[in-house]
């Protein structure tokens, strides 16, 4: 078993390696790194409740994968608070027909704790594409 102090030192050396690596790359002040590969239009998934159709790819810093989309080339539909802060902040950088890269750190991801798939403090990559954006409805005043 992994010790998950060691877990995040090799998490954050893998994505300092990504930012060292690729000029291109860029960080918020979260810490999440990512790299645009399409901009998409102007219909931007920015609210919390704002759903996204999305097609991706999900990785550890190893390379392996977890979840994807791509297998049976369904897109999935979420809203931006319905997955992990990392993924909610990138997908907020593109708009509807979007591509981004995401590298995020475990406290963007599945923090100290991990899942059944993850391992505590484990850094992740995801690729993604923006299929759709539904924006939330709007609450009306009574």
């Amino acid at each position: 078993i992994v010790k998950p102090r060691r877990t995040k030192a090799a998490s954050e050396e893998f994505l300092s390696r990504v930012e060292r690596e690729n000029s291109a790359v860029k960080r918020t002040d979260s810490g999440l790194l990512y790299l645009v590969e399409e901009q998409g239009d102007e219909v931007r998934a920015t609210k919390p409740n704002d759903q996204v159709r999305i097609q991706f790819r999900a990785t550890t810093k190893e390379g392996r994968e977890f979840e994807t989309t791509y297998d049976d080339n369904e897109a999935e539909t979420f809203a931006l608070n319905q997955v992990v802060k990392g993924l909610s902040e990138g997908l907020q950088l593109v708009g509807q027909g979007g591509k981004i890269k995401l590298w995020m750190p475990a406290t963007l991801g599945y923090g100290s704790t991990g899942n059944k798939k993850i391992g505590a403090n484990e850094a992740l990559c995801f690729e993604v594409e923006v299929v759709e954006v539904i924006p939330a409805k709007e609450e009306k005043e009574e």
